[in-house]
C-alpha cells in the first residue's frame, strides 16, 4: 500500500503539466488520470478512484464518443471498481457497456472482450446466478486459451472464475483440476512468494473445506499464512482473509481457541480497512458465530450471526448461499434452545431457499450434471426432516413435508 500513496504526487504532478502542455481533455491526460483512479483503487478509496474514473471516461467520450475503445476501457474500470465495493447492479451495467462496445469495435476474438465476458461472470458468480456465470466464464477461459497474446496469468485468472462456478455446481473434480493449474502456472511465472501464489493457495483451500476436507484446507491455508508472515505481508486485506479462512478450518479441525485467535486478527483488520472490507467482515462476523455456537457460548453467538445477517441482506439478498447458511445457524441456535418458533421459521427459509436453488440448477443442467450436484452438495434434507418430525410432529403449521420426504 506504501507503494501507491508514494507514487500518488508524482502522477498528480504529471496531471498538472499535462494539463499545461496537453490540455485538460487531451487522450493523454486522460489516459494519466485513469493512472490516478487505480492508485486510488489500491488504496481502498472507491469515491476518489470513481470520481477519476468517471472523469477520464468523460474525455475518452467528449473525444472519441462512447464507441471507442479508452471509453470502454473505463467502463470496464468502473465495474472493477463497482464489483468489490459491493455495487454489484452498477458494475453489471458498465461490464455490460463495456462488453457491448468492445464486440462492436473488435469482433469476439479479442482479449478486450473477453476481459469482459470473465469479469461479469465474476459479478454473477458473486451473486449467486450461475446460470448467467457459466457461460461467460467459459467464453472468457476458451479465448484467453486460444488468442495470441494474452498471457498465461490472464489465462488462469478465467481458469479460477470458471472453477468457482464448477465448485458452487457441485463439479468438484473439474473446479479442482482448473484451480491446481491455476496455483502451477502462477508458481512457475511468479514464484511462491508473490500474492498470486499465495492466492492460488487460499482458493484450493477454499474448495477442500468446501468439500468438509479441512486437514487439506489448513495445510494450504497455513502455507499462505507462513509465506505472507515471511514477507512481512500481515496487515493487509489478503492477509486478513487468509486468516479468516484458516480460522474457520481451524474450528472444524478442532483447534477452537486458534481458531478464534484468527478470526479476531482478521476481524481486527477489516475494521481497520473500512466499508470497502464488509463482506468479508460479515464471512468473519457468521464464523465468530458458528464458533461460539459450536462451544455452546449461545449469547456470544448471536451478535456476530445477526451482524453478518443484516449486511448480506443488504448487499446480497435473501437467496444468497451466504446468507442462507446464516439462516440455517440461527435455525440450530434457536432450536438448541428449543425456541420452537423461531427455530421453525428460519428452517422453513432455507429450506425454501435450497429448494429455489435446486430448482433453478437443474433448470440448465444436463442429466450428468444434476448427478455431480445431487452427490456432492451436502443439502440439509435430514436436519429439516429431524426438526419438522421430531420437535413439531402435531404442529407443522401448514409446512409442506411431503415435499421434504420426496426430495430426500
Amino acid at each position: 500500500q506504501s507503494q501507491y500513496e508514494t507514487a500518488l504526487p508524482y502522477f498528480e504532478q504529471v496531471a498538472a503539466i499535462l494539463a499545461k502542455t496537453k490540455g485538460s481533455n487531451s487522450d493523454d491526460f486522460a489516459g494519466n488520470t485513469f493512472i490516478i483512479g487505480q492508485l486510488y483503487y489500491k488504496l481502498k478509496q472507491n469515491k476518489a478512484s470513481e470520481k477519476t474514473y468517471l472523469a477520464a471516461r468523460d474525455i475518452y467520450e467528449k473525444n472519441h464518443g462512447k464507441l471507442s475503445s479508452g471509453y470502454a476501457g473505463m467502463c470496464n474500470a468502473l465495474g472493477v471498481l463497482y464489483n468489490d465495493w459491493g455495487k454489484y447492479e452498477q458494475a453489471i451495467q458498465t461490464h455490460e457497456e463495456a462488453r457491448a462496445v468492445r464486440l462492436k469495435l473488435f469482433t469476439r476474438h479479442n482479449a478486450s472482450y473477453a476481459q469482459s465476458c470473465n469479469n461479469l461472470a465474476a459479478i454473477y458468480w458473486n451473486l449467486g446466478q450461475l446460470d448467467k456465470a457459466e457461460p461467460l466464464a467459459l467464453e472468457a477461459k476458451l479465448l484467453r486459451e486460444t488468442l495470441p497474446g494474452v498471457g498465461r496469468d490472464l489465462y488462469a485468472i478465467s481458469c479460477v472464475n470458471l472453477a468457482n462456478i464448477y465448485r458452487d455446481m457441485g463439479k468438484f473434480d473439474a473446479a479442482i483440476e482448473l484451480y491446481t493449474q491455476t496455483k502451477n502456472i502462477r508458481d512457475s511465472i511468479f514464484g511462491r512468494k508473490h500474492e498470486a501464489y499465495l492466492e492460488s493457495c487460499d482458493i484450493l483451500a477454499s474448495l477442500y473445506a468446501y468439500r468438509k476436507d479441512y486437514v487439506a484446507a489448513e495445510k494450504l491455508l497455513t502455507e499462505s499464512k507462513l509465506l505472507r508472515d515471511s514477507m512481512g505481508a500481515n496487515t493487509g486485506f489478503a492477509y486478513a482473509q487468509n486468516c479468516s479462512n484458516l480460522a474457520s478450518a481451524c474450528m472444524n479441525t478442532g483447534h477452537p481457541a486458534t481458531a478464534e485467535k484468527l478470526a479476531k486478527t482478521a476481524l481486527a483488520i477489516f475494521e481497520k480497512i473500512g466499508p470497502t472490507a464488509n463482506a468479508d467482515r460479515a464471512i468473519t462476523q457468521n464464523l465468530l458465530g458458528n464458533l461460539f455456537y459450536g462451544e455452546h457460548k449461545n449469547e456470544a453467538a448471536l451478535p456476530y450471526l445477526l451482524k453478518a445477517r443484516t449486511w448480506w441482506k443488504k448487499s446480497l439478498g435473501t437467496l444468497h448461499p451466504f446468507y442462507n447458511a446464516n439462516t440455517l445457524s440461527l435455525a440450530r441456535l434457536y432450536s438448541s434452545q428449543n425456541n420452537i418458533k423461531k427455530a421453525g421459521a428460519y428452517y422453513r427459509e432455507a429450506f425454501n431457499t435450497d429448494l429455489y436453488h435446486v430448482r433453478n440448477i437443474f433448470s440448465f443442467t444436463a442429466e450428468k450434471e444434476k448427478e455431480q450436484f445431487v452427490k456432492n452438495i451436502q443439502d440439509n434434507t435430514d436436519e429439516y426432516l429431524s426438526f419438522f418430525y421430531k420437535k413439531l410432529p402435531k404442529n407443522n403449521k401448514g409446512f409442506p413435508l411431503y415435499i421434504l420426504t420426496n426430495n430426500k
